[in-house]
């Protein structure tokens, strides 16, 4: 199993060890999270749309619900009109930290 998640090839993003590097990295960093980790456009650091989760559940609540945000700033992807529809249109990883943080950090 080590070696399939070390070894399992990505497309277009990080290797499986470096998302979990990132996403755990991410949830640390909790309270130093700010309303700039929302901005996926500029913020092109690595682990940023780790970031991004974190600061989208820690900001949920000033998430404009008239259909003018887009989830991951993205008019490709859908937008949000209730909280609750947040998690269910995150890529899968990034509904486990979703998850986490609901579970832990309430």
């Amino acid at each position: 199993m080590a070696n399939t998640v070390t070894f399992y090839l990505q497309e277009f993003s990080p290797s499986v060890p470096k998302q979990v590097w990132y996403s755990v990295t991410a949830i640390k960093n909790y309270d130093n999270s700010t309303l700039s980790d929302m901005d996926l456009q500029k913020n092109e650091k690595e682990g940023a749309p780790e970031r991004y989760v974190v600061a989208l559940y820690k900001y949920r609540k000033q998430i404009p619900l008239d259909g003018s945000f887009h989830i991951y700033g993205d008019s490709d992807y859908p937008t949000i009109r209730n909280i609750n529809d947040i998690p269910q249109n995150l890529y899968p990883h990034h509904k486990l930290i979703w998850w986490y943080l609901e579970k832990f950090r309430k």
